[in-house]
């Protein structure tokens, strides 16, 4: 189970605008209490960047 920041209301806000909607989402490190060290932003930057490859490859297939 995850929660994302923001996606799901930007995605609400579109679809009352009438545009198609589709989401990607990279979990980036676990929510406040849920690992075993303090939250840090090192962290979030770190899988992201490992991350980039695999998604851009996974849009690029989606858009052919």
């Amino acid at each position: 189970h995850a929660v994302g920041m923001s996606t799901a209301m930007e995605a609400e806000e579109a679809v009352r605008l009438g545009l198609e909607v589709a989401a990607l989402s990279c979990i980036t490190n676990r929510a406040a209490g849920l690992g075993g060290a303090p939250l840090d932003h090192a962290e979030v930057l770190v899988n992201a960047t490992l991350a980039v490859s695999r998604v851009g490859a996974l849009l690029a297939a989606l858009v052919a």
